[in-house]
């Protein structure tokens, strides 16, 4: 049997087959959402941490519409940590989507207190390395020297960011 046209089954299944990023996204964050237990939570947070330490995962346009969703599993204590960390993969080294996560009220989130603390620091350093912008909203609005003297992450990004123009000398090439 020969078809004139792919079906919308088709489609969706040569959907899923060529950008599974999206599918699997939403289908954790529903199992997410469905779950009552602590560690299966912590495990499918750990799970989305593999997808979305993919670069082509979350530059995806229909991936970054979920992180708002993504986000505000931050709001949960019981898998705050396995959370940051999830988004500190998703967003280190990739400016969009830092600044992304920023203009979502990520830093709003943030959790200080000693139980989230280097799950935090590694978000901060995540969200903050190569990125002046965040790094500097960061030392103005949270950074605490008693609380974040002692942390070398921290300390590695509150120091500025060089100017990447190189000033130009005069040689004399003979």
């Amino acid at each position: 049997m020969v078809r004139d046209k792919l079906t919308q089954e088709d489609e969706e299944c040569i959907d899923r087959i060529v950008n599974p990023y999206p599918f699997v996204t939403e289908d954790t964050l529903n199992d997410i959402d469905a779950s009552e237990c602590p560690e299966e939570r912590n495990s499918l947070v750990c799970e989305l941490s593999v997808v979305l330490s993919n670069g082509a995962a979350v530059l995806n346009p229909r991936i970054q519409g979920m992180f708002p969703r993504l986000i505000a599993l931050l709001n949960d204590k019981q898998i705050y940590n396995s959370s940051a960390i999830m988004l500190s993969d998703a967003c280190r080294h990739i400016e969009d989507v830092q600044n992304a996560f920023k203009t979502l009220g990520i830093f709003n989130l943030l959790e200080f207190s000693e139980i989230h603390y280097k799950s935090t620091m590694s978000l901060v350093y995540s969200l903050c390395i190569e990125n002046n912008n965040n790094r500097e909203y960061f030392i103005e609005n949270y950074y605490d020297e008693q609380r974040d003297r002692n942390c070398s992450l921290i300390q590695s990004i509150i120091t500025p960011i060089p100017d990447e123009s190189i000033e130009s000398t005069d040689i004399d090439l003979l």
